[in-house]
């Protein structure tokens, strides 16, 4: 699925104007109405836009704690590598609010019923809402068994 993927990025990215970097910071300049404009700092330049899309997640984060033992997203979402990780006296930490985060919390409860599961989050859970026509928070939103 990746080649497919990288083919459609590099069919796109002749038709922008593309920036590649990481971004300090992500201001919106509310005096200037309208339209809005946000200041975008990246490493080495900065630029400015009238629209931003945040496609935030795809690179998991990690906590680097000498001693504290880490499990992937991918082996805590794989119940053959999961069972191998947590014990029923366990007390599991869970960070985020995703669909993710969500199914391993409902996994760790009702398939390897451990002692406790703390879910930590920056935002609060959101649901897909399903409108007339359309879904509020189809992107963001939880939806299926994630959403049960």
């Amino acid at each position: 699925m990746a080649k497919p993927l990288q083919w459609v990025t590099e069919q796109l990215r002749e038709q922008v104007v593309c920036f590649h970097g990481h971004v300090g910071s992500l201001k919106s300049n509310k005096s200037v109405m309208p339209p809005l404009v946000w200041e975008i700092a990246l490493e080495k330049s900065s630029i400015t836009s009238h629209n931003v899309v945040l496609a935030l997640g795809a690179q998991p984060k990690s906590l680097n704690q000498a001693g504290v033992p880490e499990i992937s997203v991918t082996d805590a979402l794989i119940a053959k590598r999961s069972s191998q990780c947590f014990l029923a006296t366990d007390t599991v930490a869970v960070f985020g609010s995703s669909h993710s985060a969500i199914m391993n919390i409902r996994s760790l409860i009702e398939e390897f019923s451990v002692k406790r599961v703390v879910n930590f989050y920056r935002t609060n859970i959101r649901y897909a809402e399903y409108l007339d026509g359309w879904i509020r928070y189809d992107d963001t939103g939880l939806k299926g068994l994630a959403a049960q």
